[in-house]
């Protein structure tokens, strides 16, 4: 089965602009594994530039940091870690998609544990900058997300 996709993220006010083309010689389910391995890749990767922009804007102007809810934020670090454990655990458990799979976990551990830990860490500092300690915050976040769940 010969099968040819082309896929395109271009966003003109984010100055976004993705492109991939792929082309296959799988069969049908492969090629369902590796389009679904390039969709979530490609959102994977939208979500990871709308952060880092997020984490510009609020170095630029820090003020803006209130406008952001922690516990939302907190919310979708926890879905992206969970989305990365799904993956890792698709991939392990099918050792023929190992490789599409992977990719998308990688991307979600990268974005959840570096960079949405990151913005959390800075909203919090905007919004309790008279007490906000390193140690403390680790410890707070610690126990709210790891002890209570």
């Amino acid at each position: 089965m010969n099968v040819r996709a082309d896929f395109w993220l271009n966003s003109d006010n984010c100055t976004i602009a993705l492109q991939s083309s792929v082309f296959s010689t799988s069969s049908k389910r492969e090629s369902k594994a590796l389009y679904y391995s390039l969709m979530v890749t490609l959102m994977c990767l939208a979500h990871l530039f709308a952060t880092v922009q997020i984490i510009k804007t609020i170095a630029q102007n820090e003020p803006d940091g209130n406008r952001y809810s922690l516990i939302t934020l907190c919310f979708l670090t926890i879905w992206d870690v969970f989305m990365c454990l799904f993956h890792l655990y698709n991939a392990l458990t099918t050792e023929d998609f190992f490789h599409y799979f992977i990719t998308p976990a990688f991307w979600f551990f990268i974005l959840s544990s570096i960079f949405e830990t990151r913005l959390i860490l800075i909203v919090w500092k905007v919004r309790y900058y008279q007490n906000f300690n390193v140690i403390v915050f680790m410890f707070c976040f610690v126990n709210i997300f790891l002890f209570r769940i």
